[in-house]
């Protein structure tokens, strides 16, 4: 565990300890606790977000199909760069998030670490996603939109059979419907294995075009999701399932704690990216 994010305090209540970051007792992070601890859900399948290799495919060719249309689109709502991480994942690497777990306080939202308190934030999210820091606050009343598709079949498979059209026009229901596949299992990650309905108001406003905040609503998720895990690890269920934005939490730690993952820049890329401080060398590389 140490071997990630650093070394583990001797004692909790040391005066050392209380001057680096402040902590409240009952919420201590998952590291100070003591005696026996169950890990029997480290070989469960504990990300349930991820989706089936066998259904990534067919996600692809529909992305495909709809980015042909609405490229331009996309880039003026400046959501094209996040739906093109979705050719990628999210592919979690579990040990790793796990163990960056154990060290989140869930009354500061925040890593405890040797050197003080790490947590993402609003710049981070922009840097990873290219997403813009600054919009209108989603309101989940605020929808004009009144078309409706079918969700009868809302595994992945059958979703994406019933909503891609084999035309090549896409409908606006089309585009709200994939819209919403993409929110459901590569953004938001519901802890379902089937597309979450209620994504669909929030589908509808990126389709109208208005200018939805989703950094800040993507950092607030964060927050909650990793909250949600650490409370779920204290409990120490076993059938432990942590769902939404671990993806983005983890390309964080990659981004922040470069020199303890040996990784390195390519030389076609080290001359665009020397004179630039905000850019981990993990992230470069993600974008490259």
């Amino acid at each position: 565990m140490h071997a990630y994010l650093g070394p583990l305090p001797e004692k909790v209540d040391s005066d050392e300890l209380k001057e680096i970051f402040p902590f409240y007792k009952k919420r201590l992070p998952l590291l100070f606790i003591k005696g026996p601890y169950n890990l029997s859900y480290v070989n469960t399948r504990v990300f349930r977000a991820a989706p089936r290799v066998d259904k990534v495919e067919a996600y692809i060719k529909w992305l495909d199909k709809i980015e042909k249309k609405k490229e331009g689109f996309w880039k003026d709502l400046g959501v094209f760069h996040l739906i093109q991480l979705s050719r990628q994942g999210p592919r979690y690497q579990k040990h790793m998030l796990l163990v960056a777990l154990h060290f989140w306080n869930t009354s500061t939202n925040s890593l405890h670490l040797k050197c003080g308190m790490l947590t993402p934030t609003l710049l981070d999210v922009v840097a990873i996603t290219g997403l813009k820091p600054i919009g209108e606050m989603f309101d989940p009343d605020n929808c004009e939109s009144d078309f409706n598709f079918d969700f009868k079949r809302s595994t992945f498979g059958n979703y994406i059979e019933d909503h891609h059209n084999l035309d090549d026009e896409v409908s606006d229901e089309e585009h709200i419907a994939f819209l919403t596949f993409w929110l459901s299992i590569y953004v938001l990650c519901t802890r379902s294995i089937q597309v979450a309905k209620h994504y669909r108001t929030l589908a509808f406003q990126l389709h109208e075009g208005k200018q939805v905040c989703l950094s800040k609503l993507l950092l607030g998720c964060v927050y909650e999701s990793l909250n949600q895990g650490a409370t779920e690890m204290r409990n120490q269920d076993f059938f432990l399932i942590i769902p939404g934005l671990l993806w983005l939490f983890q390309l964080l730690l990659l981004a922040t704690f470069r020199p303890n993952l040996d990784v390195f820049l390519p030389q076609d890329f080290q001359e665009a990216y020397k004179e630039r401080s905000t850019e981990g060398v993990g992230l470069a590389m993600l974008r490259h």
